[in-house]
């Protein structure tokens, strides 16, 4: 928002108007291809570069540690995760680790373990874009 606009601001859904010239405004994207120009040129752009190996084990350590002290059943698990189970982990971006580590806790639980094995990690998905939405009706000529 340019400063003389920003400060007659009105919500579009709630319709609240309100000074927002002392707003900062963050925003996120993993692609500024898609930012549209004249909305990235109003922003100051820092590139964040992907965690390297060490970085990521640190990363994966630290969400897991959330993870126990997030969700209660979690508590139940060791404080500290395997090795090969780090190193199962670091390809991916934290929130996978997380969905990983939920669904390897749910493992180890369904053989009647409280301890992670790098079998029961799931393996990787690929990060390919796959379209969401509904799927066409097929008309069946009734």
């Amino acid at each position: 928002l340019e400063p003389v606009s920003a400060c007659r601001f009105q919500d579009a859904f709630v319709g609240l108007k309100i000074d927002a010239s002392h707003l900062q405004w963050i925003g996120t994207s993993n692609d500024l291809s898609a930012v549209d120009a004249p909305l990235l040129s109003r922003l100051r752009v820092f590139g964040v570069r992907e965690p390297n190996g060490d970085e990521s084990a640190h990363v994966v350590r630290s969400v897991f540690r959330t993870l126990r002290r997030r969700e209660p059943w979690a508590e139940s698990f060791p404080g500290q995760l395997p090795q090969d189970v780090v190193d199962a982990l670091l390809a991916r971006t934290a929130r996978e680790v997380w969905q990983a580590l939920e669904d390897a806790c749910a493992a180890a639980v369904s053989e009647g373990r409280r301890e992670l094995q790098v079998a029961d990690v799931p393996p990787q998905h690929s990060r390919s874009m796959r379209s969401i939405g509904f799927v066409p009706a097929q008309h069946t000529g009734e």
